[in-house]
Protein backbone atom coordinates (compact mmCIF):
# COMPACT_ATOMS: atom_id res chain seq x y z
CA UNK A 1 0.00 0.00 0.00
CA UNK A 2 1.88 3.41 -1.08
CA UNK A 3 1.65 6.52 1.48
CA UNK A 4 -0.45 9.41 0.63
CA UNK A 5 2.77 11.85 0.25
CA UNK A 6 4.77 9.48 -2.37
CA UNK A 7 1.94 9.74 -5.38
CA UNK A 8 4.39 12.93 -7.38
CA UNK A 9 7.35 11.63 -6.79
CA UNK A 10 7.94 9.30 -9.43
CA UNK A 11 6.68 12.27 -11.97
CA UNK A 12 8.76 14.76 -10.26
CA UNK A 13 11.96 12.26 -10.60
CA UNK A 14 10.99 11.97 -14.58
CA UNK A 15 10.58 15.59 -14.29
CA UNK A 16 14.26 16.59 -13.36
CA UNK A 17 15.88 13.53 -15.00
CA UNK A 18 14.57 13.10 -18.38
CA UNK A 19 16.25 16.57 -19.60
CA UNK A 20 19.07 15.98 -17.81
CA UNK A 21 19.63 12.86 -19.31
CA UNK A 22 18.10 13.80 -22.92
CA UNK A 23 21.27 17.20 -22.90
CA UNK A 24 23.37 14.50 -21.87
CA UNK A 25 22.48 12.07 -24.75
CA UNK A 26 22.73 14.75 -27.68
CA UNK A 27 26.12 16.47 -26.30
CA UNK A 28 27.77 13.12 -26.30
CA UNK A 29 26.04 12.98 -30.18
CA UNK A 30 27.26 16.40 -31.11
CA UNK A 31 30.83 15.50 -29.33
CA UNK A 32 31.24 12.67 -31.56
CA UNK A 33 30.18 14.88 -34.91
CA UNK A 34 32.54 17.62 -34.37
CA UNK A 35 35.35 14.60 -34.07
CA UNK A 36 33.98 13.26 -36.96
CA UNK A 37 34.45 16.35 -38.55
CA UNK A 38 38.05 17.01 -36.99
CA UNK A 39 39.40 13.71 -38.14
CA UNK A 40 37.83 13.82 -41.57
CA UNK A 41 39.09 17.46 -42.55
CA UNK A 42 42.51 15.76 -41.32
CA UNK A 43 42.31 12.43 -43.32
CA UNK A 44 41.16 15.05 -46.35
CA UNK A 45 43.81 17.23 -46.41
CA UNK A 46 46.29 14.02 -45.97
CA UNK A 47 44.42 12.22 -48.99
CA UNK A 48 44.65 15.58 -50.93
CA UNK A 49 48.78 15.78 -50.72
CA UNK A 50 49.35 12.05 -51.01
CA UNK A 51 47.45 12.08 -54.34
CA UNK A 52 49.30 14.97 -55.91
CA UNK A 53 52.39 13.78 -55.17
CA UNK A 54 51.56 9.42 -55.70
CA UNK A 55 49.71 10.35 -59.20
CA UNK A 56 51.93 13.01 -59.94
CA UNK A 57 49.31 15.62 -60.29
CA UNK A 58 49.72 19.46 -60.46
CA UNK A 59 46.30 20.54 -61.21
CA UNK A 60 45.05 22.51 -58.08
CA UNK A 61 41.47 21.72 -59.00
CA UNK A 62 42.21 17.95 -59.85
CA UNK A 63 43.38 17.89 -56.15
CA UNK A 64 40.52 20.03 -54.86
CA UNK A 65 38.21 16.98 -56.23
CA UNK A 66 40.22 14.28 -54.07
CA UNK A 67 40.19 16.43 -51.23
CA UNK A 68 36.15 16.74 -51.11
CA UNK A 69 35.73 12.79 -52.08
CA UNK A 70 37.75 12.16 -49.56
CA UNK A 71 36.07 14.37 -46.94
CA UNK A 72 32.98 12.58 -47.79
CA UNK A 73 29.75 13.48 -45.31
CA UNK A 74 30.84 16.52 -43.95
CA UNK A 75 30.37 18.39 -47.13
CA UNK A 76 33.48 20.84 -47.93
CA UNK A 77 32.56 23.62 -50.12
CA UNK A 78 34.72 24.30 -53.03
CA UNK A 79 36.38 27.74 -50.70
CA UNK A 80 37.29 25.30 -48.01
CA UNK A 81 39.84 23.85 -49.85
CA UNK A 82 43.17 25.54 -50.81
CA UNK A 83 46.23 24.06 -52.83
CA UNK A 84 49.16 24.90 -53.87
CA UNK A 85 51.95 23.49 -55.87
CA UNK A 86 55.10 24.97 -55.73
CA UNK A 87 57.43 24.66 -58.74
CA UNK A 88 61.21 24.15 -58.93
CA UNK A 89 63.41 24.36 -62.07
CA UNK A 90 59.98 24.15 -64.12
CA UNK A 91 58.67 20.71 -62.17
CA UNK A 92 56.60 20.25 -59.51
CA UNK A 93 58.37 20.08 -55.89
CA UNK A 94 55.83 20.40 -52.97
CA UNK A 95 52.27 19.57 -52.99
CA UNK A 96 50.32 21.43 -49.78
CA UNK A 97 46.77 21.06 -49.35
CA UNK A 98 44.93 23.39 -46.63
CA UNK A 99 41.51 23.27 -45.34
CA UNK A 100 39.63 25.19 -43.25
CA UNK A 101 35.99 23.75 -42.34
CA UNK A 102 33.36 25.57 -40.67
CA UNK A 103 32.13 23.17 -38.47
CA UNK A 104 27.75 23.28 -38.54
CA UNK A 105 26.34 21.61 -34.92
CA UNK A 106 23.84 19.21 -35.28
CA UNK A 107 21.67 20.67 -32.33
CA UNK A 108 22.76 24.44 -32.44
CA UNK A 109 24.38 25.59 -29.26
CA UNK A 110 24.82 22.80 -26.85
CA UNK A 111 28.57 22.31 -26.79
CA UNK A 112 29.67 25.37 -29.15
CA UNK A 113 28.41 28.95 -28.56
CA UNK A 114 30.36 30.09 -31.87
CA UNK A 115 31.01 29.35 -34.97
CA UNK A 116 34.10 26.58 -34.55
CA UNK A 117 36.51 26.71 -37.69
CA UNK A 118 38.57 23.17 -38.20
CA UNK A 119 41.65 23.73 -40.06
CA UNK A 120 44.38 21.01 -41.36
CA UNK A 121 47.45 20.91 -43.73
CA UNK A 122 49.40 18.81 -45.24
CA UNK A 123 52.53 19.38 -47.40
CA UNK A 124 54.09 16.91 -49.62
CA UNK A 125 57.17 16.65 -51.69
CA UNK A 126 57.32 15.30 -55.12
CA UNK A 127 60.07 12.65 -56.06
CA UNK A 128 62.53 14.05 -58.55
CA UNK A 129 62.21 14.30 -61.64
CA UNK A 130 64.05 11.34 -63.17
CA UNK A 131 66.70 12.54 -66.01
CA UNK A 132 66.84 11.15 -69.10
CA UNK A 133 70.81 10.33 -69.54
CA UNK A 134 70.49 9.90 -73.14
CA UNK A 135 71.71 6.80 -75.01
Amino acid sequence: MRIRDERGQVLFEFIVVFPLALLLLFGVIEAGWYFYNRIAVANASISGADYAVGVQVADPEQIKWCVRQAAGAIGLRPEDVKVKVVYQDGYPALAAVGIAHRYRPLISGILFRRPVTIRSESIRRYPPPLVDIGS
